[in-house]
């Protein structure tokens, strides 16, 4: 989700939504802020259809965890292989286009980090030849499901120490983004 407040209002309104729907006492600035800390980095489109999807479907009295609307995005997105195999025609046509004295950029984190730690960019321009293409783009589909598979390994990235800095302060920086007000009852 972009961080505008015309997203943030969207998103606010089905957090609201769900705690009528669900007949739950008031949400609280810290589970509001767990919701859009995971949530935030997917398109608002596919939130709102996770939102719609999950309405429609929960059946029970309490709140959806939080994996239930990730499970939800997840599932409209495309299969693994198709997801790879996209990326892997991406980094090709990038490799035809601008050759090794460019740098990439990659929109995919899976394909950034692949590019990065498994398949280096300067080695693959000037190494790949075009018969050996469809070889490329078969360990590239099958490193990016081993990658997605384990998405810890895109997540550690910094230090302990700087991990550790950005733990401690992520409520209060996602409190200060969405500009949430909603008042805890007593």
């Amino acid at each position: 989700m972009r961080q505008s407040k015309n997203d943030v209002a969207k998103f606010a309104t089905f957090m609201k939504a769900f705690e009528i729907n669900c007949s739950v006492p008031e949400i609280t600035k810290d589970q509001l802020n767990l919701y859009f800390t995971v949530l935030k980095q997917f398109p608002m489109e596919e939130v709102a259809k996770a939102f719609t999807k999950v309405m429609y479907d929960w059946i029970y009295n309490r709140m959806p965890a939080v994996g239930v609307f990730v499970k939800a995005i997840e599932s409209q997105q495309p299969a693994i292989e198709a997801l790879a195999a996209i990326q892997a025609t991406e980094v090709l046509c990038q490799i035809r286009q601008r050759g090794a004295s460019w740098q990439p950029n990659f929109d995919d984190k899976i394909t950034t980090w692949l590019m990065e730690k498994r398949f280096p960019w300067s080695a693959l321009c000037s190494n790949m030849k075009e018969s050996e293409e469809k070889w490329f783009v078969k360990d590239f589909i099958e490193a990016y499901r081993v990658v997605s598979n384990n998405k810890t390994d895109l997540l550690i990235t910094d230090s302990p120490e700087k991990l550790t800095q950005i733990t401690n302060n992520l409520f209060k920086d996602t409190e200060k983004e969405i500009g949430w007000t909603h008042t805890k009852k007593a």
